[in-house]
């Protein structure tokens, strides 16, 4: 959901987590990332700009930005998995 949405709705997304969850409780997204500023392969690129041609708030978010709004929230960036048509699930976790 964070690359088709605004980002207020990404804020939400991980404040809700941080209310919500018990410590150590898991949440985990889905989708295509930035990481560290780069968007790859070339197919993320074009997703990324069609994205951004549909509505200029949504587009890849950077890893680092997904982690600084999860710190705020009382939350870890925990993992990585690739995933099929180059996603990626991470996972955060709640700190204790």
């Amino acid at each position: 959901m964070v690359h088709i949405t605004p980002w207020a709705c990404t804020e939400g997304l991980f404040d809700i987590a941080g209310k919500l969850l018990k410590p150590n409780g898991v949440m985990a997204t889905y989708g295509p990332y930035a990481i560290h500023g780069e968007i790859a392969p070339e197919s993320n690129v074009a997703f990324n700009d069609y994205l951004k041609e549909q509505d200029a708030e949504w587009g890849l978010r950077d890893i680092e930005d997904l982690e600084k709004e999860a710190k705020k929230n009382g939350l870890t960036f925990d993992a990585m998995f690739d995933m099929p048509s180059n996603n990626k699930t991470l996972v955060w976790t709640k700190n204790e």
